[in-house]
């Protein structure tokens, strides 16, 4: 495969038009596999800029696990890859930059009782937080989480009432009950208002990840792809 890739390069830089790149004279359909996560979070954000300074770009979005992708940019299939967690072991032959960290927060509907304002942030005491009831995103349906670990070296335990497998749905069964969820907080900023939902400061301490963009070290500097790229990561 990497000997393929390197022919593929080959015919790109013949093939790539010469002179300064101009996104707006761009006719091209760029192949994004992306998780639902940096749909939201990265290409959302960036979607009017991208349209406005290259209007003949048509974003193929795909959906891509590890393997996937990695078999999908080796084969040219994909331009980018947007991902993070087990994306962040890709093998050394692909070029990874970073586009943001992110952080989880809880969430809770608007003026709920537990909430607490200190300084300009909502928090919510341990008690309150492992009595109330948790929904838990879940796509295979576990009833625990890296929020269970956490509580569990603190002698504590969590009621999870319900499990769900999409995140986008949460912020809105949280919205309308009294239970709270830990999210990711780039989500958790683009619902708060259409799902009526409170952000807080967790009272356990949860690890941050990377959301990465990770492109075949060949294709890196291809105008297109570079182009692509740092409209992602300008956010």
């Amino acid at each position: 495969m990497p000997r393929v890739a390197a022919v593929l390069e080959s015919v790109r830089l013949v093939a790539s038009p010469r002179g300064e790149f101009d996104p707006a004279r761009l006719q091209a359909m760029l192949s994004v596999a992306a998780t639902d996560h940096a749909i939201l979070t990265v290409i959302a954000p960036a979607l009017a800029k991208i349209q406005a300074a290259a209007p003949g770009v048509v974003l193929r979005l795909r959906p891509a696990d590890m393997e996937s992708a990695v078999r999908m940019l080796d084969s040219g299939d994909l331009d980018i890859v947007l991902g993070s967690g087990s994306f962040a072991q890709m093998p050394q032959r692909f070029d990874c930059q970073l586009v943001h960290k992110e952080r989880f927060v809880g969430i809770a509907r608007k003026g709920h009782p537990a909430l607490l304002k200190r300084g300009t942030k909502l928090h919510m005491e341990l008690d309150d937080f492992t009595r109330l009831p948790h929904i838990l995103v879940s796509p295979r349906g576990d009833t625990r989480g890296a929020v269970d670990d956490a509580l569990e070296a603190l002698g504590r335990t969590r009621k999870v009432s319900a499990t769900c497998p999409s995140f986008l749905a949460v912020p809105f069964m949280v919205g309308a009950s009294e239970s709270i969820a830990v999210i990711a907080e780039r989500v958790a900023l683009r619902m708060q208002e259409t799902a009526q939902l409170s952000l807080f400061e967790l009272p356990v301490v949860l690890p941050t990840w990377d959301v990465l963009v990770i492109r075949a070290r060949g294709r890196a500097n291809e105008p297109a792809v570079q182009w692509i790229t740092n409209m992602m990561i300008a956010d």
